[in-house]
């Protein structure tokens, strides 16, 4: 039988035990702070905290939230617009 292995969280230091068909890559929770962890090692083992959404394109990211003030901007000219025939 296969011994089930032990990881310290890195974030709260609570100790606690791996599902025994996690592999390098794979991610698992934190049963008592509930962090997300990714598996980078098993022998020696180790994990570290995943931050957020991964594989994030900041530059895409940019585009899409000048798009984004685009249409606030259009919306607001709409309304000063609109303001000024009420007027």
């Amino acid at each position: 039988m296969a011994r089930s292995k032990q990881i310290v969280c890195p974030i709260c230091e609570e100790r606690f035990e791996l599902e025994p068909d996690l592999a390098v890559g794979d991610t698992t929770s934190c049963p008592s702070c509930y962090a997300d962890l990714k598996i980078l090692s098993l022998h020696p083992l180790e994990v570290e905290e995943v931050n957020g959404i991964e594989s994030i394109n900041k530059d895409e990211d940019m585009e899409d939230d000048d798009a984004d003030f685009g249409d606030i901007d259009d919306a607001e000219d709409d309304i000063k617009d609109d303001m000024d025939d009420y007027n």
